[in-house]
């Protein structure tokens, strides 16, 4: 017997039975992303690499669960006087040992050292790790090398300028190199892509979040500003003058998780930043909105997200370097 329902009474309750089950797949995703909200990631920790106002030994301050500890290096079996440097990236983070010229990979989720490489040859002064290589640099004397992250084999290669300390970017270092010219190499293939050379003292390098880098000398010497193009190694423009004190770059251009800072930020000859003034010096850790500073010689931190404020405590050092340990 045929049925008696119209045809088109049939796409219609097609239609309702479709949409039934749609809206109750987006329920059932809503449910699952309510569920994966505990997994956004947060910064675990903050390690500072700082030096004491009137020169001195490299130590590193680590921030845990709103605690300062200082000397953190130790914990892993290092002296203060044995530090030499420290690099990481979102997958490892390293410090090196002058003393016994060993670098060692740290992981951070225990605080155990994970690997640790003799570096024969070298002192491991300063260094820069990228995805495969780290750069090291033996800034008493004319050498630079390139070990394997996973095997700790090292390539030395003598230089023609003193190197100093290095960013990496994209399969590339940039090396400062006595002290006003910047090496280029590629990871790779370990060759130098190509040399800048300043007439002014290079104290620091940025990385933007699009294509270029940046180099700065600070206004206590005559400030100013360049910016290499990632793909012609080369500086894209004329180098200008700044007068700001010192800069940081987001890494980010939109918010992700909803706390990502995404302007820069700047100290201006009148050492503010923002609303806070008299700023002897900062660190940013823009994933978290929070900006780590120096001021009448105690250490705070200000988020910018809810505009609190804490003092962490006394603090007359000045940073040299940050890193931000984040996991879920």
């Amino acid at each position: 017997m045929g049925s008696n329902i119209p045809k088109m009474g049939l796409w219609r309750m097609s239609s309702i039975t479709t949409y039934l089950t749609f809206l109750s797949l987006l329920l059932c995703m809503a449910c699952s992303f309510d569920g994966d909200l505990e997994y956004i990631p947060r910064t675990q920790a903050a390690y500072f690499l700082i030096q004491d106002t009137f020169s001195g030994p490299k130590s590193i301050l680590s921030i845990q669960k709103g605690r300062m500890i200082s000397s953190w290096q130790e914990q892993i079996g290092l002296s203060t006087f044995d530090l030499g440097d420290m690099s990481g990236n979102e997958r490892s983070f390293w410090v090196s040992d002058v003393a016994r010229r060993e670098v060692l990979e740290i992981d951070l989720s225990n605080q155990l050292v994970k690997n640790r490489f003799v570096v024969k040859g070298l002192s491991p002064h300063l260094i820069c790790i990228g995805e495969r290589q780290m750069l090291i640099s033996d800034t008493s004397q004319y050498k630079i090398g390139f070990m394997e992250l996973k095997s700790g084999a090292l390539l030395i290669r003598a230089v023609d300028a003193l190197p100093g300390f290095a960013t990496y970017r994209s399969q590339k270092f940039f090396l400062v190199s006595d002290g006003n010219q910047i090496d280029i190499y590629h990871e790779k293939a370990l060759a130098k892509l190509n040399t800048i050379t300043l007439s002014q003292k290079i104290d620091d390098i940025q990385l933007d979040n699009g294509f270029y880098t940046y180099i700065y000398g600070y206004a206590t010497r005559g400030g100013f500003e360049g910016r290499i193009d990632y793909s012609t190694n080369a500086l894209s423009a004329e180098v200008v003058e700044k007068n700001f004190l010192k800069s940081r770059l987001s890494p980010y251009k939109r918010q992700n998780y909803g706390r990502e800072w995404v302007l820069n930020q700047l100290l201006d000859e009148r050492r503010t930043i923002k609303t806070i003034n008299n700023i002897q010096d900062y660190e940013v850790d823009f994933f978290e909105s929070n900006l780590y500073y120096r001021k009448d010689d105690s250490l705070f931190v200000y988020n910018y997200i809810d505009q609190s404020q804490k003092k962490m405590g006394a603090f007359t050092s000045n940073f040299l370097k940050s890193y931000f340990f984040i996991e879920p």
